[in-house]
Order: structure tokens, then sequence, then C-alpha cells
């Protein structure tokens, strides 16, 4: 989830496990504990600092995982303790004092990873796998104003505060099982479009948009590996027609269609050039592809290049097709010469490159 979001479900969480009849003797500190318990999943934006490649492995990884949250909320209890002296024998701020609501924080936001589109990896390091329910968008617009509202009542009435706590929580779980309710109608509505089609369907994805809950993005993966896409709106009656006079917003929300006008594209994983499909097959089917097979999962060819005196298959991320910066969500995979293999002795002999904001394309090194 967006970072802002855990700070304030993690404040919440660390009022509503606090007990009126046992106050802590934090103060407000329990609220920072809080805040900084919604902050250090996030802190897998450090793992960048050592490459890009590695940062892609690793995000939404260790900093989210089960087994390291109970290890990382201790160092952040004992860094807050110190700074309020908790070592002083008549000091109340001790660790163990700021332990449990920073990692009831971290743990509330490690939930809504895994009820977010990106997933996280639970038990890593030992298992890099993801488990993402693709119930809610990262940055839930909706939520983000609901969580803010609430905020602003528990800092004016305090004394309400482990109450209006817990009362956010549980507005929070009711919100995610109505969400719930749409992924399935969402899913149902790929089923009909399977069925009618005769498709042989492999997975089928719904994927939470910004705008709102009731809008959503199904993806349809066959057995074939071709993707079929569309965007739909759950509520939505009539296709927004956009106009020189149309709002950014309404703009924004046009590609959103009616469920009975959806549109369907549909993608061949590695193109329709027979030529070529092979190498785009040999690509996709290499090692350092298969460790990007999460982040790349929606990811469709766009077309060859010569990068780096290097044959590359560029592909494209569907979920940034349309967006202004061209290159977002693009990405290269590029055979090594036979000499430059048996040099540098790099797995099966294929290279990642990463899109950059210039243009260009920065290798992947800390994949491997």
């Amino acid at each position: 989830m967006n970072i802002l979001i855990n700070i304030f479900v993690g404040i919440f969480a660390a009022y509503a496990f606090q007990k009126r009849s046992k106050p802590c003797g934090l103060g407000y500190w329990r609220g920072v504990a809080g805040a900084v318990g919604g902050v250090i999943p996030h802190l897998d934006i450090l793992f960048y600092g050592i490459g890009g490649g590695f940062g892609l492995l690793h995000q939404y990884a260790e900093t989210w995982s089960l087994i390291i949250a109970p290890i990382l909320a201790w160092g952040a209890a004992c860094g807050l303790s110190w700074v309020n002296k908790g070592y002083l024998p008549e000091s109340p701020k001790t660790w163990q004092k700021f332990f449990v609501p920073i990692l009831a924080a971290v743990l509330v936001s490690i939930f809504l990873g895994v009820m977010s589109e990106n997933g996280v990896a639970l038990i890593a390091p030992f298992w890099q796998a993801k488990l993402g329910f693709g119930i809610l968008y990262s940055f839930d617009i909706g939520l983000l104003f609901g969580l803010l509202g609430f905020m602003v009542l528990a800092v004016v009435l305090p004394k309400a505060r482990i109450e209006l706590s817990q009362l956010a929580l549980v507005l929070l779980v009711g919100y995610i099982g109505l969400a719930t309710t749409f992924k399935f109608k969402a899913e149902a509505i790929a089923d009909r479009y399977a069925q009618v089609m005769e498709l042989e369907v492999e997975h089928i994805y719904a994927l939470p948009q910004p705008l709102s809950p009731f809008y959503w993005r199904i993806i349809v993966k066959t057995t074939d590996e071709r993707l079929h896409d569309t965007m739909v709106s759950l509520k939505r009656k009539n296709a927004i027609v956009v106009t020189p006079q149309t709002s950014p917003v309404r703009r924004a929300k046009a590609p959103y269609k009616p469920v009975h006008e959806a549109i369907w594209r549909i993608y061949n994983r590695f193109g329709f050039d027979e030529d070529n499909r092979e190498f785009a097959k040999a690509a996709w089917r290499s090692d350092i592809s298969k460790r990007l097979g999460w982040v790349s999962r929606f990811a469709v060819l766009k077309d060859f290049v010569t990068y780096d005196n290097k044959r590359c298959a560029r592909f494209k991320d569907l979920r940034f097709e349309g967006i202004q910066h061209g290159n977002l969500g693009e990405y290269l995979l590029c055979q090594q010469s036979a000499a430059e293999q048996a040099e540098h002795k790099r797995n099966d002999g294929w290279l990642a490159y990463q899109a950059a904001d210039d243009g260009a394309f920065l290798r992947l090194d800390p994949i491997y």
C-alpha cells in the first residue's frame, strides 16, 4: 500500500490495541510508534541503493515478511526508547512499551499489502513468492480520505482516540469486504467472456484501479500465451464521450467502459511475427526473465531492437499502456554473443535492461 495510507493505519493500529484501563505512559509517542511501524515495510526502497535489479526483486519482500517483522519492530522500538532515554531506570518509555504498537502497525500494513495488487512475500527471504489478492489499489484515494477524516476526529477528540481507532479498523475491514464483492463481479465478467469466446483460460486477473473501487482492469491469460485485456466500470450505464471540453478527471475515467460496452484488446505475448517469435520465446524463458516473473506477468512483446550491440526483445507492461511517459513499464531482454557469454559466464547468456526516465535503458546487473 501507499506509505501515507500505511502511516495513518499504523497510528490507528497503535491506539486500537491500547487498553484504557492500562495506560502505557507513552503519550503522543504511541502515535509516533504507530507511524514508524507503518513506514517500516516501505524501507524496501533502500534496496534500490544497491542496484535497480536488486531493488526490483526485493521490493515487497524482506521488509514485508512476517518472519522479519518482529526483528524490525524490535529495532525500531529500541531506537524510539533510546531517543526518549528509555534506558534510564525511572523512564516509562522502555523498548517493551514501544514494541507492541510498532509491531501492530507493521502487521496491519503487511495485511494491507496482501490485499493490494502488488502483493508481498510473507516468508521472505526463504521464499520470494508474493501473495496478493488484488482487492485494493495501493493508492486508494477514497480510503486515504476516509482515514484522514478519522485522523482529524482523533485529534479533535483525544479522549475518544482509542474508540475512534478501533472503529476505523473495523470500517477498514468492512471496506475490504465490500471491495471483495466488486472483485468477484469483475472476475465473473471475465468468466462470461471466456465462455463466449471459448477460451482455454490459464489465469484470470481482476486488478483494482486508482479512481474508484468500481473501476477494474480485467486480464484473461490463455494457454496459448495471449492476454485479453479490458477496463470496465461496474456501475456506469453509458460510456463517457470525450470532447475538447472534457475535464481531465472525466478523461481519466473514459477508458473504463460500461460492462455491456467493454472493449477487449488481445495481445500475443510473443508477437505475431513467426520469424522472430522463437527469439522472443527464448528471451521470455531465460533465467533472468523467470526471476522477473511476478513483476513482468503482464508484459507483452513490443518490438525487437539492438541495444549495446546486442539483439533484444523489448517487452511492455500492459498496465502502463497509454501512459504519457512512453517508456514506462518497458524493459529489454538481450542475448549475449557467444564470446561475451564465454567471457562473463552470465547464467544462460541473457541480460535484462530496465527503461530509464531519459529513454535509455539501465542494465539490471544485481539480478544475478
